[in-house]
């Protein structure tokens, strides 16, 4: 649910920024938001990380297909069949999702598992890993 209170801030301040600058509508299509940003602080430091601890920041493209715990299976599926030492592995990683989220073209459009519509949206992925927050201690 973070992840998805992140995106949303994201996509919410760029809408703001769109709207200060006129370039686009205006606030009142979010009658009950504020400008004010959501911050949670993740203390790196706290935690130990292995290679496939990951946080996944991502636009609304893959979330408004892909649930938090679709994600994670793929992700958890996916890192530990890479090598820990390939510097592209969480770029292969965020691809492998925008794949999922877009899904296959078919007779009637874009489709994802069990046959639901893929993303017709723009789809973003980064997949950051935590691994390096270990040296913070």
């Amino acid at each position: 649910m973070g992840i998805r209170a992140l995106t949303w801030t994201v996509q919410f301040m760029a809408y703001v920024a769109q709207c200060q600058a006129g370039t686009w509508g205006t606030l009142s299509s979010f009658p009950s938001a504020s400008p004010t940003a959501m911050v949670r602080v993740y203390d790196l430091s706290k935690y130990e990380h292995g290679a496939d601890d990951v946080l996944i920041l991502a636009t609304d493209g893959l979330w408004d297909v892909l649930s938090n715990e679709e994600v994670a299976e793929a992700i958890t599926q996916f890192l530990p069949n890479c090598d820990p030492d390939d510097p592209h592995r969480y770029t292969l990683a965020a691809q492998d999702l925008v794949m999922r989220a877009r899904g296959v073209l078919k007779d009637r459009g874009w489709r994802i598992s069990n046959d639901r519509l893929g993303s017709g949206d723009d789809i973003s992925v980064y997949v950051i890993p935590l691994i390096h927050g270990n040296k913070l201690s």
